[in-house]
């Protein structure tokens, strides 16, 4: 059992607009450290987590870790019905496992409109440690809106961004039939709020799953990328004050299947 309410509604209603584009389901994931939301796409290339701290919520109540996994389909239909006037409150019972409780409350009035949604039977077991384990030597935090920028000029030109990092330099590039855009970032930038470097990357991720991020902008002003040479990229949001999202990425790899078991979990 567990009973939570969260005052920022709209969390919710840019999360699942962004996980809708990737996945058709998604595990719901109550602790004692918070609420995470995650799943892995069908293809095995990407991985994306919410986490929303306990102490970000307005109330949280369980009396026991549980799992549930739901349609996002579902979901979406009952965020969409909600704005940032209202409250979003969560609840679960086992004695009643048909039934998803999610109750929006207005609040200025208190006044509450109940939806119920069925969970799904079948859990997939993902073992989320195998990516919070992944070492990321290198990491650049940027303004959100620059690096949506680059995603915007990269997918006019090709499918593949390339990730160019050296000690005082991070070049972003595409090069397509049509023309090409290249972007740099130099450490010295006076907007550039970390650049921890390690060593050199020369990466390519497909411009189809960066650009999906875009429904998370007003998530925060600040993007962290957090990479590996020849490994996967890790997409960070701080949101609220101890919750954040994250979203790993492998990279492109004509020569491995297409990459396809990139993040298999055995």
């Amino acid at each position: 059992m567990f009973d939570i309410i969260l005052e920022d509604s709209t969390i919710f209603i840019k999360f699942f607009k962004f996980v809708e584009n990737i996945v058709k389901e998604c595990i719901l994931d109550i602790s004692d450290q918070g609420l995470k939301i995650y799943n892995l796409t069908s293809d095995l290339t990407s991985f994306f987590s919410l986490f929303i701290s306990r102490s970000d919520f307005l109330q949280y109540s369980y009396n026991k870790p549980i799992k549930i996994n739901v349609n996002i389909k579902d979901m979406v239909k009952v965020f969409k019905r909600t704005s940032e006037r209202w409250n979003v409150q969560i609840s679960y019972d086992e004695k009643n496992i048909d039934e998803l409780n999610i109750k929006l409350i207005e609040k200025e009035t208190n006044y509450f409109r109940n939806f119920s949604i069925k969970p799904l039977y079948q859990l997939q077991p993902i073992n989320i440690e195998h990516f919070e384990n992944i070492t990321f030597p290198n990491k650049i935090k940027i303004p959100f809106i620059k690096f949506e920028d680059i995603i915007a000029d990269a997918d006019e030109f090709s499918e593949i961004l390339r990730f160019n990092l050296s000690e005082n330099k991070l070049i972003l590039s595409s090069i397509g039939i049509a023309g090409k855009t290249k972007t740099e970032f130099t450490k010295n930038f006076s907007f550039i709020e970390d650049f921890n470097y390690h060593d050199d990357v020369d990466n390519e991720y497909p411009v189809s799953k960066l650009k999906t991020l875009k429904s998370l902008k007003k998530f925060s002003t600040l993007i962290t990328i957090n990479i590996a040479n020849n490994g996967p990229i890790k997409i960070e949001l701080d949101l609220l004050k101890l919750s954040r999202f994250v979203y790993y990425i492998a990279p492109r790899a004509e020569d491995i299947d297409d990459n396809n078991d990139y993040f298999e979990i055995h």
